[in-house]
């Protein structure tokens, strides 16, 4: 498949406008950008921790689902969490006129699709998410629901394995990046469906909807299934007030920042988009309607009937962004009935038609251009934030004595910056800004998000009242003060003011803190285990084969050779990694032991290597005519013959646990024999890698 050029300059324009905001550092300024940044952090400091020490006195990282997180953590040791994030924001934006076209492209040809990309390059409502609101996984996550959508449409129209496996792990994929994906992929998939059904037979149609929605709920659900299994664990919180509930027509603010931003300009469009068009595009009017409507929030009792009283727990921008995303396929389709529209005869004062019509194009993305520009604005005409703190001062404080190590923290009126000093310092805090995780009784009683900015809620300063009563006896003792709103209350719960750091900001504390006890992690078992080892590799490994899939099936020669040179990469440092004895728990066997028999199910780094090199391979293999059982000699069948015998001695195995772990390294090493048969141009890179050891153990030893 060859990307159009109007495509290609669509991306391009979007990564120069996407780099104006990110060099300038925008994103920083947003709601959420901080707490990307820390749970990234998080992963970069131990991959396979499920257990963050530094918000609400500890928290389980897998209440958040890790894609987004782990791919910004792969970068934190080389620049930094900073530019980390900023260098995942910058891909994942540019990429999105590929995305909206992928999806456009289901409904509409290639120039109205085109159309499309170039207005999402622009797209007022992708900026707003990703320097306000900072929702970098979010976006993530809904570029590859659209991407997943397009895979689904090519398997219902033409079927096969390769298009099947692409549409299942890309929904794994998506589910990975946010959760909250899932809320819309439902319509993406009836509109596909519906437009599917376009020169097929129900019966066709149905018959591969029916087998792809079983196997893509089975693979979001163990792409991350401790987030599953944490989430049902879970109670109903005091909701938190949030604007995107309230009642559009009674709440100018709420409209204004909530219904503006997402149609603005694209909203021109929806009075046409059920005027003359096809029923095939039923599906995708549907999906929108329910989207436009939820995206209103309380202005409507939609959402309380769908969502019953979890309604008060969810917000509503998403629903309103999702649904401005469904307008593009129909602004490239109208902006074609458009330039059809212009009679032969139309000039544009002394200009021919063409260039009549240029101009109108180039006028109608000027405007999705300066809307897009305004966002750039927001935050110095209407603040959002207090003004930048030097967080070196407090960092300098904490660490002096120790004090980091021995008591918790509290900031008043930081604002979402807050979270940086969280990044800069090892010391922890009641407060943090990923409300869903807490589970101190008094924060998720009190119905406000955080301590810190409770300044700007409709509850005010008071609410933090119950909270600092029970402070101390969670060892709280240090308060950073940066609004003097705060005073009152830090002074009626016995709070004393101690000094003024360099930077303004006002050090109190509680004299009754109790010191907290010393951090146990919780403890290890074989569940726990196998949740940190499936929370670490799963989700990268669902990523990892959805650009597999993805590439072979739009350039099949040129990805195949690229998987091929990262395969053969792959197998040369696969010798290096035996030399290192690196390995993780993956679960613990408790059994009777003769002599040295191990009772845990070691996963080593070599073990990484190996099944990264076999998902590539096999990958390349169920793409048609790549893969031939005549080729292989009796000798391989024999070897899978002796797999088939191992694994099926878990049946009669004093402990079959036990069994099925070396069943499965077996196996592996039998995938990798087999894939080195396949492609042996990579047994040079594997003798270097071989060399290389034995350079380093000579060096060594």
């Amino acid at each position: 498949m060859t990307i159009p050029r109007r495509v290609q300059l669509a991306i391009l324009l979007a990564f120069l406008c996407h780099g104006l905001f990110i060099l300038s550092a925008r994103y920083r300024l947003s709601y959420d950008a901080y707490t990307h940044m820390l749970f990234a952090e998080h992963y970069a400091d131990n991959w396979f921790s499920l257990w963050e020490t530094r918000w609400y006195a500890g928290f389980e990282v897998v209440s958040y689902p890790p894609l987004t997180h782990q791919l910004i953590a792969l970068f934190t040791p080389l620049v930094g969490f900073d530019r980390a994030f900023a260098l995942i924001l910058w891909l994942v934006t540019s990429l999105y006129p590929l995305g909206i076209y992928a999806f456009s492209r289901i409904f509409t040809g290639k120039s109205a699709a085109s159309y499309a990309a170039m207005a999402s390059a622009v797209l007022l409502p992708i900026y707003v998410a990703a320097y306000s609101f900072g929702q970098l996984p979010f976006l993530t996550a809904t570029l590859l629901a659209l991407f997943g959508a397009a895979a689904l449409a090519r398997y219902l129209r033409a079927g096969g394995l390769p298009l099947f496996l692409l549409a299942v792990v890309s929904t794994a994929s998506t589910v990975a990046a946010h959760h909250a994906t899932l809320l819309v992929l439902p319509f993406l998939i009836l509109a596909s469906f519906v437009h599917g059904l376009e020169g097929l037979t129900w019966k066709k149609t149905a018959l591969r909807i029916g087998l792809f929605l079983p196997f893509a709920a089975v693979a979001g659900l163990l792409v991350i299934w401790p987030f599953w299994e944490w989430g049902i664990r879970q109670s109903m919180q005091v909701p938190i007030d949030h604007l995107s509930r309230h009642n559009f027509f009674t709440d100018p603010s709420a409209f204004a920042i909530f219904f503006l931003p997402f149609y603005f300009p694209i909203g021109v469009v929806i009075p046409f988009i059920f005027r003359g068009w096809p029923r095939k595009y039923l599906g995708v009017q549907f999906a929108f309607i329910v989207l436009f409507i939820l995206g209103l929030g309380g202005t409507t009792p939609l959402p309380s009937m769908i969502f019953g009283k979890s309604w008060e727990w969810l917000t509503y921008d998403r629903f309103a962004f999702w649904a401005s995303l469904l307008l593009t396929p129909f602004f490239g389709m109208l902006l074609i009935r458009f330039r059809r529209k212009l009679r032969p005869h139309f000039t544009l004062g002394p200009l021919p038609l063409h260039t009549g019509r240029s101009y109108i194009l180039a006028l109608t993305f000027f405007v999705f251009a300066c809307a897009a520009l305004g966002s750039w604005f927001t935050p110095i005409l209407l603040p959002i934030q207090p003004g930048p703190i030097d967080m070196e001062p407090i960092v300098s404080f904490l660490n002096k004595n120790d004090r980091w190590a021995q008591w918790r923290y509290l900031t008043f009126g930081f604002g979402d910056q807050y979270v940086r000093l969280n990044l800069l310092t090892r010391s922890t805090t009641i407060d943090g800004s990923y409300h869903t995780a807490r589970s101190l009784p008094e924060l998720r009683e009190s119905g406000i998000g955080q301590i810190d900015t409770a300044l700007w809620t409709s509850a005010g300063v008071s609410a933090i009242d119950p909270i600092l009563k029970k402070s101390a006896a969670r060892g709280v003792r240090w308060g950073f003060v940066n609004r003097r709103e705060y005073v009152p209350e830090l002074k009626k719960n016995g709070w004393v003011l101690i000094e003024f750091l360099s930077n303004g900001i006002q050090v109190w504390e509680d004299p009754r803190a109790v010191l907290p006890e010393p951090f146990q992690p919780p403890k290890d078992t074989n569940a726990s285990l196998f949740a940190a080892f499936s929370w670490g590799v799963f989700p990268l490994l669902s990523l990892a084969i959805t650009l597999a899939l993805g590439a072979l099936s739009l350039w099949p020669r040129r990805a195949e050779r690229v998987i091929r040179g990262v395969y053969a990469f792959i197998l040369g440092l696969l010798p290096l990694s035996l030399g290192f004895w690196y390995f993780r728990r993956a679960a613990a066997f408790d059994h009777p032991q003769v002599y040295t028999t191990y009772d845990d199910a070691l996963f080593f780094l070599c073990d990484g290597f190996a099944l990264l090199a076999v998902v590539l391979w096999c990958c390349a293999q169920v793409q048609p005519g790549a893969f031939s059982v005549r080729r292989y000699s009796p000798t391989i069948f024999a070897i899978s013959g002796l797999c088939i015998l191992i694994t099926a001695s878990t049946m009669w195995s004093s402990d079959w646990r036990t069994s099925a772990y070396l069943s499965i390294h077996f196996w592996l090493v039998f995938l990798l024999i087999l894939s080195m048969h396949d492609w042996p141009e990579c047994w040079g890179t594997v003798i270097l890698g071989l060399c290389g050891l034995l350079s380093i153990e000579a060096v060594t030893g």
